[in-house]
């Protein structure tokens, strides 16, 4: 299947249970509860963005957006197991920097659980750099890897 056949939209309150369901089968740490999930979507400073494929709802991600000259964050990144290796959750990360660079962010960044190698070669290849590592920073005590992304301003021809 490729990327192509795939479409990105905002998240609206009417995918939560989408989101929560796709949220408790990519993580078994850290989970987003309805309440969390529900104040991200519709509270929260952020973007929400989900993916489909062919009206499926099979991915999403949520990026945080303080208050420039603050960084974004990249908060949760999740793609169901049957459509991983795809793509997909490297065309959600594209979006989101069309998404910051649109909205005037300079950097962003995001933590990722130190043995979660596959993830991190998709962050490092979506330009990310690891610049510290936490220890114990999952509630399950497992480190993390901070990891940051300087956008490139794009300028509209």
């Amino acid at each position: 299947m490729p990327v192509e056949q795939c479409s990105i939209r905002p998240a609206q309150i009417g995918d939560l249970n989408h989101l929560l369901s796709i949220e408790h089968d990519s993580f078994t740490t850290d989970l987003l509860n309805r309440r969390q999930m529900r104040y991200l979507l519709i509270k929260a400073k952020a973007c929400c963005l989900l993916l489909e494929v062919q009206g499926v709802i099979v991915g999403y991600g949520i990026c945080l957006t303080p208050k420039l000259p603050r960084p974004a964050r990249l908060y949760s990144l999740a793609v169901r197991q049957e459509y991983r290796g795809k793509g997909l959750a490297r065309a959600l990360i594209e979006a989101f920097k069309k998404y910051l660079n649109c909205n005037n962010y300079k950097y962003w960044q995001l933590e990722v659980v130190i043995n979660n190698h596959s993830a991190q070669k998709l962050y490092k290849d979506s330009g990310f750099e690891i610049k510290a590592q936490l220890p114990g920073y999952y509630e399950n005590g497992c480190d993390a890897l901070r990891m940051v992304c300087v956008l490139v301003a794009t300028e509209e021809v």
